[in-house]
């Protein structure tokens, strides 16, 4: 798991709002603290330090024409005493999927039991189980997509099957609603060597069992 602590200083920039709230996160997290949302949306994302009379707070805004993000203003020290609890409240799902990512797509069996584990051993903090397996899922998403990501690019790929290879078919069809409902593909060089197959009977195991037992059943009469 990556430990390595965010560069987050004055104008220190990321590339969309979501590198910079988990930027700030593994700050807090690293430096025992936990800080407050006072805005955040489009344009501007300003957090403060949770704790009573402290001062600590960042402030950053959006880059003209862009998603990125430039830190505008940032406290150097608190006016607090650190966390004297081992649970964080910015110790997210997608936190601790973003810490835990690299390892899950290694070693696709890391449980959630071991997942708190490192979480503890690693950061000092502890997490729920139910905090742990999403943020499991969360990383299997970030790793492998969502299935809306996968149908979303359906139509690409069967562009794609046509253009490399001549002669195939294949196209995506929607309802009325613009859903997917099926998709068909057939590539050039089955298509052709289909006459040349040798004819076989294929047999289903369950309908055979039922056909034997059918046999039986009418000599049994």
């Amino acid at each position: 798991m990556d430990n390595e602590l965010p560069p987050l200083t004055i104008d220190a920039v990321y590339d969309t709002i979501q590198g910079l709230k988990i930027a700030c996160k593994k700050h807090a997290v690293a430096r025992f603290f936990e800080f407050n949302t006072v805005k955040s949306d489009k344009r501007r994302y300003t957090i403060k330090c949770k704790a009573n009379n402290c001062h600590w707070r960042l402030h950053a805004t959006s880059i003209e024409n862009s998603k990125r993000f430039r830190v505008r203003i940032l406290s150097e020290n608190h006016d607090c005493f650190a966390m004297n609890h081992v649970s964080h409240a910015n110790a997210s799902e997608d936190y601790i999927a973003s810490i835990i990512k690299d390892k899950l797509e290694q070693e696709c069996t890391y449980s959630v039991k071991q997942i708190r584990r490192d979480i503890l051993g690693r950061l000092r903090i502890t997490i729920s189980r139910s905090k742990a397996y999403r943020a499991r899922e969360l990383a299997f998403k970030m790793i492998d997509g969502t299935h809306e990501d996968a149908y979303a690019k359906l139509s690409q790929y069967c562009e794609d099957i046509v253009t490399s290879n001549p002669g195939s078919i294949a196209f995506v069809e929607s309802t009325s609603s613009n859903q997917f409902r099926r998709v068909f593909m057939c590539f050039n060089a089955s298509a052709e060597g289909l006459p040349y197959c040798v004819p076989i009977i294929g047999l289903d195991g369950i309908c055979l069992c039922r056909f034997l037992t059918g046999i039986r059943d009418s000599f049994n009469v």
